[in-house]
């Protein structure tokens, strides 16, 4: 049996004006039924519990509305309930050869947008944030070393 090296990607940290820089990642996302795909770059948020969320442009961009599962997402926040449209989508880095089926939301109110990646796909990868060094790291089998 032959063992290869783990694969290796990592992204610097972004930040705006005002904001410490915090963890991102770049992947592709794929909405199999339109046959569309799109560059995302969204935050790392280890305290989203769900997938993914998609800003309205990127959504549209994708053509999401072709593949929009029948049940509404519910986000629950301090203050109240924020409901979402889900789809499923293919997210691919093609550097770590790697590719996951997850499901996409996006919230149905308009508040601040941003697209962000949560603890159902981080859970799924070796994750290696590097706050020193303003880098975001992500593994796909064996050591991180």
């Amino acid at each position: 049996m032959v063992e290869r090296a783990p694969l290796k990607r990592c992204w610097n940290y972004a930040g705006e004006r005002d904001i410490k820089p915090y963890p991102v990642m770049e992947f592709i996302l794929r909405n199999p039924v339109a046959e569309r795909e799109l560059l995302i770059r969204a935050r790392v948020d280890t305290g989203f519990s769900g997938e993914l969320i998609l800003t309205h442009d990127q959504w549209e961009k994708l053509r999401l509305e072709t593949a929009v599962l029948p049940e509404r997402g519910v986000l629950w926040t301090i203050t109240s309930p924020l409901f979402t449209e889900r789809a499923n989508v293919l997210l691919t880095i093609p550097e770590l050869e790697l590719e996951l089926q997850v499901v996409a939301e996006r919230l149905l109110r308009f508040i601040e947008e941003r697209a962000l990646v949560g603890r159902g796909v981080l859970n799924k990868l070796f994750l290696e944030l590097r706050g020193p060094e303003k880098r975001c790291c992500v593994f796909r089998g064996g050591s991180t070393e």
